[in-house]
């Protein structure tokens, strides 16, 4: 009994028998920019009731075997969407990220082309390159968040965002700025040469990717989660009126998962 304890002694001290380190939690957070009314008169339907949609949709996921929460999901909509506060809400909403953490960034706003580079409109845009969000700006703000960031872009032409059927020689300058990088899971609305269409009855966009995550009803191969492929591939099929854009392509990063596999 005494050689017994003198060797479990020995491994102690030897650094032989540690216990193993914790697996790194990884934490979820979400905000949500939804520009339906601005300064400028322009209005559209869904965006702002998308933002509360999709909260009551991702409140309810549980990732993993330890049915993980996310731990905020922040909004913000119309007037108050201006320029600084959708950059600044981006740092305020994930600024305790780390690398193992998974960041959701939405916008449904109005967007395009400016002279070859693709910007989105917060409300406060007043039809000059300043006033407006650019991929650049966007792209290095995303890029100051650590870890995972999954991106939604509901806007016309959305595809530019990711390279998706840029067609001006002036954007190739600007190509390491777009959010094709690594770090990034991204769903574009539309081509790089398409609309993105909002009725009074909710955006085709949104409408089915809510669809496809609610009931997993995207989860083509029933493992209980939908991936950004199947949510792709099922966005695809439901939505003829515009062609929905992915990145990377191939991609089974989870979207969305629930208790038991069912909501």
């Amino acid at each position: 009994m005494k050689k017994i304890l003198i060797i479990l002694v020995c491994l102690c001290l030897s650094g032989c028998w540690t216990t193993p380190e914790p697996e790194p939690n990884v934490i979820y957070r979400a905000f949500f920019v939804g520009v339906g009314k601005y300064e400028n008169g322009w209005t559209l339907p869904s965006p702002a009731k998308n933002t509360e949609r999709l909260e009551d949709l991702f409140v309810n996921a549980k990732f993993g075997e330890e049915e993980i929460e996310f731990e905020v999901i922040e909004k913000l909509t119309n007037y108050d969407a201006t320029k600084e506060n959708i950059l600044q809400g981006i740092l305020d909403v994930f600024y305790e990220a780390d690398d193992n953490d998974v960041s959701y960034f939405y916008y449904m706003g109005h967007g395009g082309l400016w002279n070859g580079i693709p910007i989105i409109t917060p409300t406060d845009y007043k039809s000059t390159l300043e006033t407006a969000i650019t991929v650049h700006e966007l792209e290095e703000h995303l890029n100051m968040i650590p870890g995972t960031k999954v991106v939604f872009l509901e806007t016309c032409h959305a595809g530019n965002f990711i390279d998706k059927d840029i067609k001006l020689e002036a954007f190739t300058e600007f190509s390491l700025d777009l959010l094709n990088k690594e770090g990034y899971q991204v769903l574009a609305s539309s081509a790089g040469n398409e609309y993105t269409w909002d009725y009074g009855s909710g955006s085709y966009f949104c409408n089915s990717l809510i669809a496809g995550c609610k009931n997993l009803q995207a989860d083509t191969n029933e493992d209980e989660i939908v991936d950004i492929s199947e949510l792709y591939q099922y966005i695809k099929l439901n939505v003829t009126k515009q062609t929905v854009q992915i990145y990377p392509e191939g991609s089974t990063f989870p979207i969305i998962e629930y208790e038991g596999g069912k909501l």
